[in-house]
């Protein structure tokens, strides 16, 4: 997930599509652009903390990092992000029980689930007193986003959708 810039390009090359990636990407470009605008600036975008938590059934709780698909596009509108993604074991997550989903707290936090949502631990947690007393819970910052666009959508398409859902939550 974290080079599909580059997956793009190559398929791009491979395919001899260079001048319509191009248009694919300068899209994407002033997409992004636009976004940043809306939610203030560069440094207001950057002063705001965002996490990305992910429920999966069958392991912990994923707290992503900053080397992942949906890292490069907060990266790229210049979202902040709390310092526990730096904990991410090589950079993609940091995986917590639902007893430390409070370290996911942020100004804004957008979650997802893979599989059940009972078996996931998404029902368990999110209705603990840990996600309830977190600052993003209190303040509506909490969004439930779809695993299939925010996680495994990997392309420009997604990341247009996942750009305007963020400048909309966000807003």
């Amino acid at each position: 997930g974290y080079p599909w810039k580059e997956n793009f390009q190559v398929h791009a090359e491979a395919l001899n599509k260079k001048a319509e990636a191009k248009m694919v990407t300068d899209d994407y470009a002033r997409h992004v652009a636009d976004v940043t605008k809306a939610l203030g600036g560069k440094e207001k975008a950057g002063a705001t903390e965002v996490n990305m938590v992910r429920f999966v059934e069958g392991a912990d709780i994923r707290i992503y990092g900053k080397k992942n698909y949906i890292a490069t596009i907060l990266a790229d509108v210049g979202l902040g992000r709390p310092a526990i993604t730096d904990k991410a074991k090589d950079g993609f997550s940091y995986d917590v029980s639902p007893e430390k989903i409070d370290l996911a707290d942020a100004d804004a936090v957008f979650h997802s689930t893979y599989g059940d949502p009972k078996k996931s631990k998404e029902i368990q947690t999110t209705g603990s007193g840990l996600w309830k007393n977190m600052d993003a819970v209190k303040n509506g910052k909490v969004f439930a986003v779809d695993d299939q666009l925010w996680i495994q959508g990997i392309g420009y398409t997604a990341a247009d959708k996942i750009l305007s859902e963020l400048q909309t939550s966000l807003k």
